[in-house]
C-alpha cells in the first residue's frame, strides 16, 4: 500500500475517531515515520514518537513511589494529559528490547499502560523493518509474535517513486538536480523486497474490521490491503466476495424473524451449508433475545416448519430454552421440540 494511501486511512480514522492501531511493515528510508508526523500536522493533533529501541520499561510504566506504604507509578513525562489529541507513534517496535514490547502490550489493544489511561482522542500506530519471518534477512530485528501482531491492522508499505518525487519538490526542498536524477533513474531509488505478511484471522480482528466499517474509513481501492492486513489474505478476499451486492447470501436470522414471508422461497431453495448458516445466525440472534413479538414469534415457527429435518434438528437442538419455551405454544412444532429436547 502506498505511504499516501496509508496517511489518506490513518486521517480518516482519527477524523472518526476510529482507534483501530496500524503496524507499518517497510524497508528502510521508505516514509514510516515522517509519514505519521505529516498526519498529526495535517489532522492539528500531538504527536508522541517513540523510539523503542532506545527506551527500557521504566520509561513506558513510569517509576514507582510511595504514599503512605503504597506504591504508585509517576506518569511518564511523555504520556499524553487529560484533554488533549494526539497520535502515539511506537517505532522500531521490533527492535525494542523483550521488556519494553511486552510493555507496550496493553497500550496497543486497551489503550492504558500499568495504571495510566490513554486519554480520548489518542491512536496507537506504529513501524517495524521487515523480519526473517516475512521473507527478509536484511535487518537485525526481532519476529513479533502472532499475540502482538493480533493487535493490529497490519499495512505493508510499498516504496512509490512518485510519492518521493512530490514530497522531493515540495516539502522536502530537495535540488532539482537530485530530484530530476531519481526521476530519470527511478530503479536507483528503492532496492525491491518482498514483504509476506503473517496475519491470521482472530475474534478481535473481526471487532476491529466492524469498527473501520461502521465509520466508512475503508476506501474501496484499498479494501485488500487493509482486510488483509485485519483478517489475512483468505479471509479478506472471501469478506471482499461477501461485501459484494451481487454475491448471494444465506438468509440472515435478523431477515428470518423480521419478514420471514418475504425469504420463504429462498430458504426453501438452500442447500444444507446454505441453511445451517441461516440457523447458527439465528441461534446467535435469539440467545440474547429474551423476548419476542407475535409477528416474531410466528415468523420463526414457520421457518422451522420448512426447512429439512435435519435443519430442524440443528436449530431446535442449540436454541436457547427460553426460546424453546416460546416454541412450544404451537402444537405444530411442540412433538418434534421434545424428541430433540428428550434426546
Amino acid at each position: 500500500m502506498k505511504i499516501n494511501d496509508i496517511k489518506t486511512f490513518i486521517k480518516a480514522c482519527v477524523a472518526n475517531n476510529v482507534t483501530v492501531p496500524s503496524l507499518l511493515v517497510g524497508t528502510m528510508g521508505c516514509g514510516k515515520s515522517q509519514s505519521m508526523a505529516q498526519v498529526a500536522q495535517e489532522a492539528g493533533i500531538q504527536l508522541v514518537d517513540l523510539r523503542l529501541a532506545q527506551q527500557e520499561a521504566g520509561d513506558l510504566i513510569g517509576l514507582p513511589y510511595q504514599i503512605e506504604g503504597v506504591t504508585h507509578y509517576a506518569r511518564p513525562e511523555w504520556f499524553p494529559k487529560e484533554g488533549t489529541k494526539g497520535i502515539i507513534f511506537l517505532d522500531e517496535l521490533n527492535r525494542a528490547p523483550t521488556d519494553v514490547r511486552q510493555a507496550v502490550f496493553q497500550l496497543v489493544l486497551d489503550r492504558r499502560i500499568h495504571t495510566h489511561k490513554l486519554p480520548e482522542g489518542w491512536f496507537v500506530h506504529a513501524a517495524i523493518n521487515p523480519s526473517g519471518d516475512m521473507g527478509n534477512e536484511n535487518y537485525q530485528v526481532e519476529t513479533l509474535d502472532p499475540a502482538m501482531l493480533r493487535r493490529f491492522c497490519v499495512l505493508a508499505v510499498d516504496p512509490d517513486v512518485d510519492t518521493w518525487l512530490a514530497w522531493a519538490k515540495g516539502a522536502g526542498k530537495i535540488d532539482n538536480t537530485v530530484s530530476e536524477f531519481v526521476n530519470t533513474n527511478r530503479a536507483l531509488l528503492f532496492k525491491p523486497e518482498e514483504i509476506k505478511l503473517n496475519v491470521q484471522p482472530t475474534p478481535d480482528s473481526y471487532r476491529m474490521l466492524d469498527q473501520l466499517l461502521k465509520y466508512k474509513v475503508v476506501a474501496k481501492e484499498h479494501q485488500m490491503e487493509i482486510f488483509k492486513g485485519l483478517i489475512g489474505k483468505e479471509a479478506g478476499v472471501a469478506f471482499i466476495k461477501w461485501l459484494d451486492t451481487n454475491y448471494i447470501k444465506p438468509v440472515s436470522g435478523t431477515q428470518i424473524l423480521g419478514e420471514y414471508e418475504k425469504w420463504a422461497t429462498k430458504v426453501k431453495k438452500q442447500q444444507t451449508a446454505e441453511n445451517y448458516a441461516t440457523t447458527m445466525d439465528l441461534v446467535a440472534l435469539c440467545t440474547d433475545k429474551k423476548t419476542m413479538t407475535d409477528s416474531e414469534l410466528k415468523n420463526l415457527v414457520q421457518f422451522v416448519l420448512d426447512i429439512p429435518k435435519e435443519s430442524q434438528a440443528a436449530l431446535i437442538g442449540k436454541l436457547p430454552i427460553h426460546t424453546r419455551m416460546l416454541l412450544f405454544k404451537d402444537q405444530r412444532v411442540s412433538k418434534l421440540l421434545m424428541s430433540i429436547v428428550e434426546q
